[in-house]
C-alpha cells in the first residue's frame, strides 16, 4: 500500500490546468516562457507532471498576494 497522500498525486498537465482554472497551452506557455511565479512542475521521463500539494500551495500564495 502506498504512503501517497491525495495531495502528493501527480498530475498531468490537462488534470493541473482544470484544476487550476486554465488551460494546458496556458501551463505549457508559463513553462516554456520560465514565467516566475508559473506553477512548478516535475519532468518524469519526457512527461510533464505537476504536484498536487504544490498546485495548492501555489494558489495560496497567489490569493495572498505574494506573487505579483
Amino acid at each position: 500500500m502506498s504512503n501517497t497522500t491525495y495531495a502528493d498525486r501527480l498530475l498531468n498537465e490537462h488534470n493541473a490546468a482544470e484544476m487550476i482554472g486554465s488551460t494546458a497551452g496556458t501551463l505549457r506557455t508559463w513553462r516554456c516562457d520560465g514565467k516566475a511565479d508559473a506553477p512548478p512542475f516535475l519532468k518524469v521521463g519526457r512527461s510533464v507532471r505537476y504536484r498536487e500539494s504544490a498546485l495548492i500551495a501555489w494558489m495560496d500564495k497567489l490569493e495572498g498576494g505574494d506573487a505579483a
